[in-house]
């Protein structure tokens, strides 16, 4: 999906008087449940930084058919891995600890590349 076509939904939505979210259905888990839950009664003390890395394992079919996945073409996915999983793990970060202050991201310049180097 790219911007023009998440343009075209949210507008059908509208006509037709429908909610069009994303689904962050992972907020309803039982292990982010209670993850939350310990956090809310301070059970490790105050958070005061959360690093997050995204890994996947080189045989996971998620990543490793990287000449034919389409979650990392961009020309298919919209804006490859990044847009397609990123969403969930900032939505995920926002509900345990809410805003953040600051935020740092990086991001290989070519993904299938950077799959090369690590496996």
């Amino acid at each position: 999906m790219n911007l023009v076509e998440a343009k075209q939904m949210n507008e059908y939505a509208k006509q037709k008087g429908v909610k069009l979210s994303v689904a962050h259905y992972r907020r309803r888990l039982p292990m982010f449940l209670k993850i939350k839950s310990l956090l809310s009664e301070r059970a490790i003390g105050d958070i005061s930084f959360v690093q997050l890395h995204l890994l996947q394992s080189a045989s996971a079919n998620l990543i490793a058919n990287s000449e034919d996945n389409w979650r990392i073409d961009p020309a298919l996915s919209g804006g490859g891995l990044f847009h397609d999983l990123a969403p969930h793990q900032l939505d995920m970060m926002l509900y345990l600890f809410g805003t953040a202050k600051r935020g740092k991201g990086l991001q290989p310049i070519n993904v299938k590349q950077m799959l090369r180097m690590i496996w």
